[in-house]
């Protein structure tokens, strides 16, 4: 008597589709926070470049080639782009907001080193193409 009395008691039945209803918009919601977790941006960090410094080593690497002005011109807009190209990716790829080291007056690590060795190791690699 007491199975059959689960067996069709609408209380029951009620019961069960209730936790259905429950479980699958607990589901949803698990689904939804997941998708928000993954989607978040990552925060980005701020560091400094020594944008002079660079500049000023590449002019003294070209004052001891003794090259024309016009070999001088173009080697400078090569090297202005390569520094930026250079600097957005390794901004891009680090998560990091980088601004000339004369911007920032203490808090930050500077990158001008790794921007260096990776300007001359697409240098050496651009060399290495031609």
């Amino acid at each position: 008597m007491l199975v059959n009395f689960f067996k069709n008691s609408k209380l029951i039945d009620n019961f069960f589709n209730k936790s259905q209803t429950l479980l699958f918009g607990m589901l949803g919601a698990l689904i939804v926070l997941f998708i928000m977790e993954w989607v978040k941006p990552v925060p980005k960090m701020i560091a400094t470049v020594d944008v002079t410094r660079l500049t000023q080593n590449f002019i003294k690497e070209e004052q001891a080639k003794n090259i024309s002005q016009d070999t001088l011109k173009q080697d400078a807009a090569l090297f202005g782009k390569q520094l930026e190209k250079t600097i957005k990716q390794f901004a891009e790829n680090n998560h990091l907001v980088l601004l000339p080291k004369e911007a920032v007056i203490a808090g930050s690590k500077d990158y001008t080193r790794v921007i260096a060795k990776a300007m001359s190791q697409s240098s050496a690699r651009e060399e290495d193409m031609t």
